[in-house]
Protein backbone atom coordinates (compact mmCIF):
# COMPACT_ATOMS: atom_id res chain seq x y z
CA UNK A 1 0.00 0.00 0.00
CA UNK A 2 1.17 3.46 -0.61
CA UNK A 3 1.56 5.72 2.24
CA UNK A 4 -0.95 8.49 0.56
CA UNK A 5 -3.57 5.29 0.05
CA UNK A 6 -2.80 4.43 3.89
CA UNK A 7 -3.26 8.06 4.81
CA UNK A 8 -6.41 9.08 3.05
CA UNK A 9 -7.77 5.71 3.97
CA UNK A 10 -7.47 5.93 7.90
CA UNK A 11 -8.75 9.94 7.12
CA UNK A 12 -5.55 11.38 8.50
CA UNK A 13 -4.77 14.44 7.64
CA UNK A 14 -0.90 15.40 6.46
CA UNK A 15 -0.41 17.37 9.25
CA UNK A 16 -2.01 14.78 11.69
CA UNK A 17 0.68 11.91 10.34
CA UNK A 18 3.75 14.43 10.57
CA UNK A 19 2.89 15.27 14.12
CA UNK A 20 2.23 11.57 15.40
CA UNK A 21 5.85 10.67 13.13
CA UNK A 22 7.68 13.63 15.03
CA UNK A 23 8.59 15.74 11.71
CA UNK A 24 9.77 19.09 12.83
CA UNK A 25 10.76 21.94 11.03
CA UNK A 26 9.05 25.20 9.25
CA UNK A 27 6.43 23.22 7.68
CA UNK A 28 6.53 18.98 8.85
CA UNK A 29 2.99 18.00 6.48
CA UNK A 30 4.81 19.75 3.70
CA UNK A 31 7.90 17.45 4.55
CA UNK A 32 5.52 14.28 4.90
CA UNK A 33 3.68 15.07 1.72
CA UNK A 34 6.97 15.08 -0.29
CA UNK A 35 7.63 11.73 0.96
CA UNK A 36 4.12 10.20 0.24
CA UNK A 37 4.57 11.43 -2.82
CA UNK A 38 8.11 9.88 -3.82
CA UNK A 39 9.38 13.34 -4.32
CA UNK A 40 11.73 12.57 -1.30
CA UNK A 41 12.71 9.17 0.56
CA UNK A 42 11.95 9.80 4.61
CA UNK A 43 15.15 8.65 6.91
CA UNK A 44 15.24 5.20 8.25
CA UNK A 45 13.91 6.55 12.04
CA UNK A 46 10.92 7.98 9.91
CA UNK A 47 10.16 4.58 7.85
CA UNK A 48 10.14 2.86 11.25
CA UNK A 49 7.50 5.46 13.05
CA UNK A 50 4.97 5.08 10.08
CA UNK A 51 5.48 1.31 10.23
CA UNK A 52 4.32 1.38 13.99
CA UNK A 53 1.76 4.08 13.35
CA UNK A 54 0.32 2.17 10.20
CA UNK A 55 0.39 -1.18 12.22
CA UNK A 56 2.46 -2.78 9.76
CA UNK A 57 0.42 -1.58 6.57
CA UNK A 58 3.54 0.88 5.43
CA UNK A 59 6.63 -1.14 4.99
CA UNK A 60 9.63 -0.13 3.72
CA UNK A 61 8.98 -1.19 0.35
CA UNK A 62 6.43 0.78 0.16
CA UNK A 63 8.49 3.96 0.09
CA UNK A 64 10.27 1.85 -3.09
CA UNK A 65 6.41 2.06 -4.39
CA UNK A 66 5.91 5.67 -4.24
CA UNK A 67 9.17 6.88 -5.67
CA UNK A 68 8.56 4.49 -8.20
CA UNK A 69 5.12 6.08 -8.89
CA UNK A 70 6.65 9.44 -8.19
CA UNK A 71 9.41 8.66 -11.41
CA UNK A 72 6.83 7.41 -13.92
CA UNK A 73 4.75 9.75 -13.68
CA UNK A 74 7.81 12.82 -14.00
CA UNK A 75 8.93 10.77 -17.05
CA UNK A 76 5.27 10.71 -18.58
CA UNK A 77 4.43 14.59 -17.65
CA UNK A 78 4.61 17.32 -20.60
CA UNK A 79 8.00 19.01 -20.95
CA UNK A 80 5.68 22.30 -19.24
CA UNK A 81 5.28 20.67 -16.25
CA UNK A 82 8.92 20.30 -15.40
CA UNK A 83 10.44 22.23 -12.74
CA UNK A 84 11.98 25.25 -14.37
CA UNK A 85 9.18 24.96 -16.90
CA UNK A 86 8.17 28.96 -17.82
CA UNK A 87 11.86 30.47 -17.12
CA UNK A 88 13.44 32.25 -20.07
CA UNK A 89 16.60 30.52 -21.80
CA UNK A 90 19.13 32.28 -23.88
CA UNK A 91 17.06 30.83 -26.84
CA UNK A 92 13.85 32.82 -25.86
CA UNK A 93 15.19 35.75 -25.66
CA UNK A 94 16.05 37.85 -28.79
CA UNK A 95 19.34 38.92 -29.27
Amino acid sequence: MLPIEWRTKAGLSQEHVAKCIGLAGLNPARTWSRYERGERQPRPDVIAAVEKLSRGKIKASSWADARAAHIEKSASAPAHAHAGAGRATREDVAP
